[in-house]
């Protein structure tokens, strides 16, 4: 009888002890860490991915603000005072996040005691983000304008020209652009040779 109890606690400690062990393994951590750097960059963005009928539907915050946030507080609340969404000139603008979701899963808190976990990495250290090139690593791919990085494993940045075990998400200029092709018709479906085109930017202009 003794035995038996024995073996059905050691059994109880494995079965609640190796699912905390694979899912602490730093590959996973990794898998994490990668998986919210790329929800952030979305959140950014947007995905160009996401279609309806061959439309793309998600632009991010750089699609309703045509300018990259400042910090990762932007994508929460908005820090900077933008102007909230609205529609002028035909043209829906302004800040209308936030931008990624919440989560309670994570004890680190950001924006009035809100958990954001995607804003941090699988440690549990917030993401570093920047927009200015001399904080860029050398080799950074070439069109890059904001850079998103975990300290990785090592809880600790390592300096930008020696980068280790540091995980990096860029985002590039061509990824903070929307391209509109296609041909101008009259109100009866003729094509038009000349025309006049306004465009309005997200701010209003």
């Amino acid at each position: 009888l003794e035995l038996l109890v024995v073996v059905a606690i050691l059994v109880m400690v494995v079965s609640i002890a190796l699912p905390l062990f694979l899912i602490n393994k730093p590959s996973d951590r990794i898998d994490i860490t990668e998986k919210r750097m790329d929800a952030v960059k979305k959140a950014i963005v947007g995905d160009q991915q996401a279609l309806d009928q061959k439309a793309r539907t998600s632009f991010g915050f750089v699609g309703d603000l045509g300018v990259l946030p400042v910090d990762l507080t932007e994508l929460v609340t908005n820090s900077q005072t933008r102007p909230d969404y609205q529609l002028s000139n035909n043209v829906w603008f302004g800040w209308r996040g936030p931008y990624v979701t919440t989560d309670t899963a994570q004890n680190s808190t950001l924006a009035g005691g809100v958990v954001y976990t995607v804003l941090y990495d699988a440690w549990g250290n917030q993401f570093a983000y920047t927009t200015a090139p001399n904080q860029f690593p050398p080799d950074a791919p070439t069109g890059t304008v904001a850079m998103l990085r975990s300290a990785g494993p090592g809880g600790t940045f390592d300096p930008i020209d020696a980068i280790a075990d540091d995980l990096i998400s860029y985002i590039a200029e061509d990824e903070t652009r929307t391209y509109v092709s296609g041909n101008f018709r009259d109100r009866a479906g003729n094509p038009v040779e000349e025309g006049e085109v306004t465009i309005y930017f997200p701010n209003g202009t």
